[in-house]
């Protein structure tokens, strides 16, 4: 009897792991830290405690509404130097480098704002809300 309850909730927990849409906490993570496009948010901060606040599954994408926490794997000084140094070959790349230049020095100016000086382990809490939609890589932010 115990034998066939345990495969029966075996069967039940498995159904509705299968049946849950949207993307995990890992692909979550990954979308967040790709969302620069460039790798550069991958060599400097991590995303942990993932937490859904709110989700609907609208045309194909998942908006979600997420707190989770940025840690920091490098120091200020460290990322600033890394910053300057992508902002400087960003400013070669046309418009969409100047872009994308921008956003690193908005970054910097917002961490430092919130954090000051901060050493690797550093954490800052985020709540924001995001649409996420798979594609032929894994989930990625989409505007």
């Amino acid at each position: 009897m115990r034998l066939c309850l345990s495969i029966l909730l075996f069967f039940v927990l498995s159904m509705t792991a299968a049946c849950s849409s949207g993307p995990a906490d890992s692909d979550i993570r990954a979308a967040v830290l790709s969302e620069d496009g460039s790798g550069f948010m991958r060599e400097h901060f991590d995303v942990t405690d993932v937490e859904r606040l709110a989700q609907h599954e609208q045309g194909g994408a998942h908006s979600l509404k997420l707190r989770y926490s940025l840690k920091t794997l490098t120091s200020s000084q460290d990322f600033k130097a890394a910053a300057q140094k992508r902002i400087a070959e960003c400013k070669q790349g046309g418009l969409e480098g100047m872009g994308q230049a921008l956003q690193y020095g908005m970054l910097y100016s917002f961490l430092t704002s919130k954090l000051g000086e901060w050493q690797p382990g550093a954490s800052l809490p985020i709540e924001r809300e995001v649409r996420l939609a798979k594609g032929d890589k894994g989930w990625a932010v989409v505007e």
